[in-house]
């Protein structure tokens, strides 16, 4: 009998959640329902503003794993 499930979600390689919001929902299916669209423009619109809040957005929204935990700058730059 199984006793635990896990199911981990995250984007594919080479997907932007910056420049394509169309990604978003691979690593959040439950958009919508227990977070807004509107929230997580939000939260990216800020990470573009403050390239140090860019890894956080990252982590905890798009579950991708990032080297720098405040960097100064934006990675296009």
């Amino acid at each position: 009998m199984d006793s635990f499930f896990a199911f981990i979600c995250s984007l594919d390689e080479g997907d932007d959640p910056f420049k394509d919001s169309g990604c978003w929902k691979k690593a959040n299916p439950s958009l919508g329902h227990t977070f807004s669209d509107r929230y997580l423009q939000e939260q990216v619109m800020q990470a573009r503003e403050m390239p140090a809040k860019e890894s956080l957005v990252c982590r905890l929204n798009f579950c991708q794993w990032v080297d720098a935990e405040n960097p100064w700058s934006n990675s296009d730059n």
